[in-house]
């Protein structure tokens, strides 16, 4: 990440470099005696350099941005894995007890005759056997109508610590798209992305899945995460190009692409949006946005 950070670094002070380049190149024009046309002809050239440079950098953006999803992603399981590791730690603690009940059950060392040391180990013995017929069903008289030993609450406590490390696999399509949304509404967007993303690879044939998708998205959106969102988007395109948050994710992609400096395609994005699907809403949106372009093509904004 590191390595990444310095190659974009350097990507913006070259971007840097070349503006400052037009700048000079400009001055020096209006003292030179060249014509208007050679001009505007260097003044054209040094502009497309600027523009190729900031797509490199935007690139090089998306590339960190899912580098930075993907360890996050990691992060994630990581701390599931934790967290059932700490709570398996609790059932074997919780075991101790019930090992010194068992120890106290046994009869103490003392001298004894041959006979009678058979019928201690007989004694000893018992107890094991009680707590393997615990496991299986009894009926009618055989039913044993003593407390529950303190052994049968250890493998309650294991069959529940294995249920909330498997939380996510025991949820339905409904419940899980339920919870991701419920994170993205708290404001807590990472977590929804994680669950979004863990919803779209779990449930690629669900009817919710398009808008798992879609707000995948924005989730990265909302942390101002805008290479990656603009991937999400993208997806949500190619993949439910008949969903109804089709539009909406077309008009997200465009301000992406707004907010990473690349207008004239963040303006060739909004004008698709008005021309396939010109009753939206979302072209609504798009026709308020370009209506923000000056004739110079300065940067639009979304409302907020």
């Amino acid at each position: 990440m590191k390595y990444t950070g310095v190659v974009f670094a350097e990507l913006t002070r070259r971007l840097y470099f070349c503006v400052i380049i037009v700048i000079l190149t400009v001055g020096a024009g209006c003292a030179s005696v060249e014509s208007p046309k050679k001009r505007a002809d260097d003044l054209s050239a040094l502009k497309e350099n600027v523009w190729a440079l900031q797509k490199q950098t935007a690139e090089l953006g998306l590339k960190i941005s899912d580098m930075s999803n993907d360890l996050s992603i990691l992060k994630e399981h990581l701390k599931a894995v934790s967290d059932k590791s700490v709570k398996d730690d609790s059932v074997s603690d919780k075991s101790e007890p019930v090992a010194k009940a068992l120890k106290s059950e046994a009869i103490p060392e003392k001298t004894v005759s041959e006979p009678e040391k058979k019928n201690i180990q007989v004694k000893a013995e018992r107890p094991q056997k009680t707590v393997e017929s615990k496991t299986a069903p009894q009926t009618g008289a055989g039913i044993n109508k003593s407390p529950p030993s303190p052994l049968s609450n250890i493998v309650l406590a294991s069959s529940d610590a294995q249920a909330l490390g498997q939380k996510f696999k025991n949820l339905d399509d409904n419940k899980m798209y339920e919870r991701a949304m419920d994170m993205f509404n708290s404001g807590k967007y990472s977590r929804a992305a994680a669950r979004f993303s863990y919803f779209v690879r779990r449930y690629p044939s669900s009817h919710l899945t398009s808008n798992a998708q879609y707000w995948l998205g924005e989730a990265f959106y909302s942390q101002k995460n805008y290479s990656r969102a603009a991937i999400e988007f993208k997806k949500t395109l190619s993949r439910y190009p008949a969903s109804l948050k089709t539009p909406d994710a077309m008009l997200k992609l465009a301000f992406c692409k707004i907010k990473l400096n690349l207008f004239r395609e963040g303006e060739k994005v909004l004008r698709k949006v008005i021309d396939k699907y010109p009753l939206s809403v979302a072209a609504s949106t798009a026709r308020r946005e370009l209506e923000k372009v000056d004739k110079n093509g300065k940067e639009m904004s979304e409302d907020s």
